[in-house]
């Protein structure tokens, strides 16, 4: 059995890159995947990728900068009947404390 088997791994950036290759590889450990990045045609490749494989991936597009993304995309994390494993954010100088509540605040689901 996979080792991330009933797990929710949140991948930001996941439409290309180093995201995309997280995506993927905690998608071949079991892990449920939940794809965000700016733009969801990416999203959307990444995703087919993972069902292919037999994986699960939920495409939730938002930008991280802005605190109403975070909340929405947190509300959904929680609704998935699986557990937060890992939320990877690389936070940018400009981003605002108030956006780094929130993230403090995903954390703790």
């Amino acid at each position: 059995m996979p080792e991330l088997q009933g797990k929710v791994a949140w991948v930001t950036g996941a439409g290309s890159g180093i995201g995309e290759a997280a995506a993927l590889m905690l998608a071949e450990e079991g892990a449920a995947i939940v794809l965000t990045g700016r733009r969801r045609e990416p999203l959307d490749q990444v995703a087919a990728r993972i069902f292919r494989q037999g994986g699960t991936a939920h495409v939730q597009p938002g930008d991280l900068t802005e605190p109403e993304a975070v909340r929405r995309i947190g509300d959904y994390i929680a609704l998935l009947p699986a557990r937060l494993v890992m939320n990877e954010v690389m936070l940018s100088p400009t981003a605002n404390r108030r956006y780094i509540a929130e993230i403090e605040k995903l954390s703790s689901l």
